[in-house]
């Protein structure tokens, strides 16, 4: 099936991605899941009015 797709579109072969631009998407991943983290601890450290999720903070 894929053959016959192949052959219809004519599609033609992708290059892989070089080191760098590897190198790019991962990075930008992590700052992504770096970000992630950060809006999170902001947001709880927002909300913490309970004693016992301040001191869990703390520790």
């Amino acid at each position: 099936m894929l053959a016959r797709m192949g052959a219809g579109f004519t599609l033609e072969p992708q290059a892989p991605e070089s080191r760098e631009a590897r190198t790019l998407k991962d990075l930008h991943a992590a700052r992504t899941g770096l970000i992630k983290d950060r809006t999170r601890l902001r947001n709880r450290a927002q909300t913490e009015d309970i004693t016992v999720l301040t001191r869990q903070s703390k520790a």
